[in-house]
């Protein structure tokens, strides 16, 4: 009995601590500011393939003239993908579908938000 109580706080105690660290991580990533919940898409599948499988949730930042992602599930101090200005070439355009447009509203906090967003687009 007391072995299994022991047992269950030890797992209890590394869930908090994994939790904690989770948090701590983002924290730590979003510390010096630019950052925004971003997912990603690793393997791009061919044109009329809709499933929507490959995506992968993360946490990108603006660092200069790169963003760097890092995946909301993981350990790492170092981003996993890190995106560069100059190596981004923009293939061609599209017309968004009204459910998927957005505007941006007057507020105070949403001019960088959009900015970053006009300056930062690719497809």
């Amino acid at each position: 009995m007391v072995l299994a109580l022991t047992v269950c706080g030890i797992v209890v105690a590394l869930v908090v601590v994994g939790l904690f660290v989770f948090g701590l991580r983002r924290r730590l990533i979003q510390r010096s500011g630019g950052t925004f919940d971003c997912s990603l898409r690793w393997d791009a599948p061919k044109e009329g393939d809709g499933n929507g499988k490959g995506w992968a949730y993360g946490v990108a930042r603006y660092n200069g003239d790169r963003v760097e992602w890092y995946r909301v599930f993981s350990y790492s101090p170092r981003p996993r993908r890190v995106l560069e200005r100059s190596a981004i070439e923009v293939a061609g355009r599209r017309v968004p579908r009204a459910r998927r447009s957005w505007r941006c509203s007057p507020t105070p906090w949403s001019s960088p938000v959009c900015t970053g967003g006009r300056v930062w687009s690719w497809r």
